[in-house]
């Protein structure tokens, strides 16, 4: 792996992302933390190791959770993956209670 430093800050980065997303009342749901991204891993292209910010965020008025990739070196947004997944089932031919309330 390439040796770089970061040239945007966590701060920076997490700035970034919420701009990205266009949220006001963002909240890191976990500590943003550097990591390598590799699209060349995928088979998507030729091996480019990038220094990247990774971002957990969310925004308790929006409901959404998101996972951001932040280049650290030059601050471009590499990913942005919404983290909400929706389930569309039914349930036929319950006649039981299937919980209780707590005591």
């Amino acid at each position: 792996m390439p040796q770089k430093a970061a040239v945007i800050s966590a701060a920076d980065a997490e700035k970034i992302a919420a701009s990205a997303l266009q949220i006001n009342d963002a909240v890191m749901t976990v500590p943003t933390s550097l990591i390598y991204i590799d699209d060349g891993l995928f088979g998507n292209s030729v091996s480019d190791p990038k220094l990247a910010w990774y971002i957990k965020i969310s925004s308790p008025r929006a409901s959404g959770h998101w996972t951001v990739v932040v280049d650290a070196l030059s601050g471009d947004l590499l990913r942005q993956i919404s983290d909400l997944h929706y389930v569309d089932q039914q349930v036929f031919g319950c006649q039981r209670k299937i919980a209780r309330p707590m005591q």
